[in-house]
């Protein structure tokens, strides 16, 4: 018990003085940032389309029906490379509507009635509370996770979950939501975004990098040993049906404009043609490099179930 203890005050302070760090840097961007960082500060803040989804959803996806590429991902270059003259025209026609939120924009586009705008709010909220919920209660059972505490009872005031969304609303209210204004930038809040992306990005390349080549000899090695497996060589193998892949896609490139998260960074922090031209090429980049190792993980996921049942059956005990 006191070794459990002592993992989750190790894991809750290393946690804590990274949130302290991202506010330190909040603070240092509201002040000091370049004017020449923005597109690339820009196009890392894109990568909020990276959530929860990009460490679990992805690798399920990968693990249940083999995919290369996350559809979702897919549909997200395809949109900021092929369509990016769709994105750059809603981002013009928002600001000229000073626009900023996605109900605003879209009720403008209606004679700026009052009952669309309403009804999409409501609908994003609809949407927008269970998928916060979501992302909560992943960070919150990743914490557990790492902590080895998945199996202990909590109470509402000691869930990490509680202090995790106190933490967030705080720093949004500090940093972006005292004023909202299509023709202010919240720097501060977009540079932490920024460096959080970054920060995905390393974490979930170090896990690839030891799965692949820590338990195995390499990407050749762990091919070879999958395709020995017939389950697994089959999911590796049957595209039969390209719907739910092309569907999944296609909702990926709706939400780069359509989520409210993502029509703040790509709309209201918008500030020149400078921005979407870095993004065209930073963020596909940033998907095919946080996707490169998902297929691995899950195909290491596959090869290891017996491992990771014994794992959790301990962890649980």
């Amino acid at each position: 018990m006191d070794s459990l203890i002592h993992q989750v005050w190790f894991v809750g302070g290393l946690s804590l003085m990274y949130v302290g760090f991202l506010f330190v840097i909040a603070i240092w961007g509201s002040r000091w940032m370049r004017p020449s960082w923005q597109p690339y500060v820009y196009s890392l803040t894109l990568a909020i389309f990276c959530t929860t989804w990009a460490f679990y959803g992805t690798v399920q996806q990968a693990l249940t029906h083999g995919w290369i590429l996350a559809p979702t991902y897919a549909g997200a270059i395809l949109l900021i490379t092929v369509g990016w003259k769709v994105m750059d025209r809603i981002i013009q026609i928002a600001r000229q509507e000073n626009s900023t939120t996605i109900s605003d924009f879209i009720s403008a586009r209606f004679g700026h009635s009052r009952g669309v705008g309403i009804l999409v709010a409501l609908l994003c909220l609809l949407g927008v509370v269970p998928y916060i919920a979501l992302q909560l209660k992943a960070v919150s059972a990743s914490f557990q996770l790492v902590t080895l505490t998945s199996s202990v009872e909590l109470s509402w005031y000691s869930d990490p979950t509680l202090i995790i969304a106190g933490i967030m609303a705080i720093f949004s209210i500090l940093f972006g939501t005292r004023t909202v204004d299509s023709s202010e930038s919240h720097q501060g809040m977009m540079l932490a975004i920024a460096f959080e992306s970054l920060v995905k990005l390393v974490a979930l390349t170090a896990v690839g990098l030891f799965a692949v080549y820590g338990l195995y000899d390499g990407f050749a090695d762990l091919v070879n040993k999958a395709m020995a497996e017939g389950d697994i060589a089959r999911t590796l193998t049957d595209y039969a049906d390209p719907s739910v892949y092309l569907t999944h896609a296609l909702l990926g490139g709706i939400a780069i404009i359509a989520l409210p998260r993502h029509f703040h960074v790509a709309v209201v922090e918008y500030r020149s043609q400078r921005d979407i031209r870095a993004a065209r090429w930073m963020f596909p980049l940033y998907l095919l490099a946080i996707n490169l190792f998902v297929l691995p993980l899950g195909m290491v996921a596959m090869l290891n179930q017996d491992l990771l049942e014994s794992f959790t059956y301990i962890t649980l005990e």
